[in-house]
């Protein structure tokens, strides 16, 4: 096969929910703000980090900023609190060099005319807010486009769009972090992606790469669409292109940490003294002691707990794909993944599964995988649709054969019922997934909102 064939997209593709997309959007957002401000007010926090800040608002602010304040701290603890700080004043210290640049930058950009009305504290916490909550909204509307294009039925698109409004990383998306940034690029680049628009594709995944460490992973939906094709230097020269693109906002960061760590009298060697140094992984175990197996202890057996349901989730989800959307062959697969980035979209979810869990505190899985794998959802959807289908199927059946004897056809919907049991990729050991995920998300989306505000442990 000397080439690969690009299938057509088609044309005038039409959104006919993209508006309830949105509307359900606003309205979890307000369920948000709504939980997350009667927690803060309620509860007592574990952590007092707000009240030298509330007690600046208190005795400088104005009954605006008095207000607003305790309608949105709730939204700007724990890394919160690093993000808005380096909105304000930049990166002071050399731990904050473990957080990407684009969110805190965002923000500070929005706050100046904030401040002409609001106190300082004040409009760098409301402009966080705002930054945070428009863009989920906008990556709502972005994931929706994107699944109409990719599952190609709307009703399936809506299914798991109404999963990703109400995901149980839901509080992450309105609060201080950098999440609902980087999904709302993570899903515009993999819509230009799937239209075949691959520079605008690695000019999103690049604004990825600048908001979160993760955001260079993307460059291998490139290498995974291309492999078929580097024959050609020109696909290859094209390819390198595409690559340094989405990785340059990363390396250009990495190298301003490098300076501002190493030009300082006395540099640690552990990282000034390596040939290819990396400042963010050296920030990260020393700070936070990220590493290879670091996080395996007895003492932490609860996060473990914690992060169980996102995993068994994710595996769930990326078995379910590889049984039922994607071919079976490796080169078939390649082929496939010329038209479509669901083969990309598996290898980039199997790559930060592993990580999440041998690397990482597993306890963040849930945000880390939530803003970044529309898989996780469109398996939902899926495995529903599958289902619709066989019950169809199964009562059609029943009606044709009407005339059979009761006990040939009992026998039938049960072998009909194993085989679809077989095929549809579900798990033994996850009775009814759908019904579970969504459980899931009720309670983390209920739980996050009330214990992230007061500091208690939801990270």
């Amino acid at each position: 096969m000397s080439h690969v064939e690009r299938m057509p997209l088609p044309k005038n593709v039409r959104y006919p929910l993209w508006r309830q997309a949105v509307s359900l959007a606003v309205l979890s957002r307000c369920c948000v703000l709504t939980l997350t401000a009667l927690s803060f007010n309620v509860f007592a926090s574990y952590d007092r980090s707000l009240a030298l800040e509330q007690a600046v608002v208190a005795t400088e602010g104005s009954f605006v900023d008095k207000t607003l304040f305790n309608l949105f701290a709730g939204l700007g603890t724990w890394d919160g609190v690093f993000f808005r700080r380096i909105a304000a004043f930049g990166y002071e210290h050399e731990q904050f060099l473990a957080f990407f640049p684009l969110y805190p930058s965002v923000v500070r950009l929005v706050s100046w005319p904030l401040s002409f009305a609001l106190h300082t504290h004040m409009a760098i916490l409301a402009a966080a807010v705002l930054v945070s909550n428009l863009c989920f909204i906008a990556s709502v509307a972005a994931f929706y486009a994107l699944s109409v294009q990719t599952v190609g039925s709307a009703k399936t698109a809506w299914i798991a769009t109404v999963l990703y409004v109400w995901n149980p990383s839901a509080v992450f998306m309105s609060a201080a972090y950098s999440e609902s940034i980087f999904a709302l690029f993570c899903f515009l680049g993999l819509l230009a992606l799937q239209r075949h628009k691959d520079w605008v594709a690695a000019l999103c995944f690049a604004l990825c790469a600048a908001a979160r460490s993760n955001g260079i992973v993307f460059a291998g939906m490139f290498v995974v669409k291309e492999l078929l094709l580097l024959r050609r230097v020109s696909r290859l020269l094209r390819l390198c292109g595409l690559l340094a693109l989405v990785a340059s906002p990363s390396l250009l960061f990495q190298y301003v940490s490098y300076q501002r760590i190493c030009s300082q009298p006395n540099p640690d060697q552990a990282l000034c003294g390596q040939s290819l140094p990396n400042p963010y992984f050296y920030i990260q175990a020393k700070y936070w002691n990220i590493g290879l197996f670091n996080y395996f202890a007895m003492s932490q057996v609860p996060n473990f707990v914690l992060a169980l349901p996102m995993f068994l989730w994710s595996c769930w989800s990326v078995r379910f794909a590889c049984m039922n959307r994607l071919p079976r062959s490796l080169h078939a697969i390649l082929v496939h993944a010329a038209d479509s980035p669901l083969a990309g979209l598996v290898a980039v979810q199997v790559w930060f599964t592993v990580i999440a869990f041998s690397v990482m505190h597993v306890q963040v899985v849930t945000r880390f995988l939530c803003c970044s794998s529309p898989l996780l959802y469109w398996a939902v959807a899926w495995y529903l649709e599958s289902e619709a289908e066989t019950k169809a199927a199964t009562k059609a059946a029943a009606t044709a054969t009407n005339n059979t004897s009761k006990n040939i056809t009992n026998k039938s919907n049960s072998s009909n019922s194993r085989i679809t049991t077989k095929d549809d990729g579900s798990c033994s050991f996850i009775p009814n997934p759908p019904l579970q995920i969504f459980r899931m998300c009720v309670v983390f989306f209920c739980l996050g909102c009330i214990l992230f505000p007061c500091f208690y442990p939801w990270t």
